[in-house]
């Protein structure tokens, strides 16, 4: 009988996720390299998510009158006050 290949790990996975490392089991039967294409797409997304949610967030502020930008950004956006 041969070596069994190794499972991949899913713990990075399922950080990326929020979840717990058992949710993803079902993902053991794919090798490696298809788990790590997973999580480099999901990363992207996650990644590109929080960016047109940033620029949403500052494109509404715009809305805002001048004076109660810097309090609303405050309140609305992590990490307060940006550009």
């Amino acid at each position: 009988m041969g070596a069994k290949a190794k499972s991949p790990t899913l713990a990075p996975l399922a950080e990326l996720l929020g979840v717990d490392e058992e949710q993803l089991l079902m993902l053991r039967r794919y090798d490696a390299g298809k788990i790590e294409t997973l999580q480099s797409a999901v990363a992207e997304a996650l990644e590109a998510e929080d960016a047109a949610f940033a620029t949403a967030s500052e494109d509404a502020l715009r809305l805002v009158p001048r004076l109660l930008r810097g309090p609303a950004r405050a309140m609305l956006l992590p990490g307060g006050r940006r550009g």
